[in-house]
């Protein structure tokens, strides 16, 4: 066992992620072939080298979870403001009069949350994001985790 930082750690999990599905499209190509057909790969090692490199990353995966806790709140709290955000960009603050559908009537329309609002809204949860990431990087920065080397 040795000891990797949070943030390297996150590192090799997206890099175990990206060779599990490399090795997943190799051997969904290559299994099956006409029998004229020749292949320089050797499927039933790739099948090996997925299942190897999976367990690494399930190991990997469960010792950042485990980690996690100490800040999971952070990132429950930042994944639901940046939800927020989604909501709020896409509400109607239409106010005021406007015409409806080429109509020489025209409508008033009240918003509760003008768009100067909204961009208030979203700034605010954005600069709270922000924060919450540092606050994040700093913890996955100073934090470690032990992988089978």
């Amino acid at each position: 066992m040795k000891k990797i930082r949070l943030a390297n750690a996150l590192k090799i999990k997206n890099r175990l992620a990206g060779e599990v599905k490399r090795l997943q499209e190799i051997i969904a190509r290559e299994n099956s072939r006409s029998e004229y057909s020749t292949s320089n790969v050797d499927v039933a090692l790739l099948t090996q080298k997925l299942s190897d490199t999976t367990e690494n990353l399930i190991q990997i995966k469960t010792e950042l979870a485990k980690a996690n806790t100490q800040i999971y709140e952070k990132i429950e709290r930042m994944s639901e403001l940046k939800s927020k955000i989604t909501f709020f960009k896409m509400i109607d603050t239409k106010d005021g009069l406007y015409s409806e559908h080429r109509s020489e009537t025209k409508i008033k329309f009240i918003a509760t949350h003008k768009r100067e609002d909204v961009d208030k809204i979203v700034k605010d949860m954005q600069t709270q994001i922000e924060n919450l990431q540092d606050e994040i990087d700093e913890y996955n920065a100073t934090s470690f985790i032990e992988v089978n080397s």
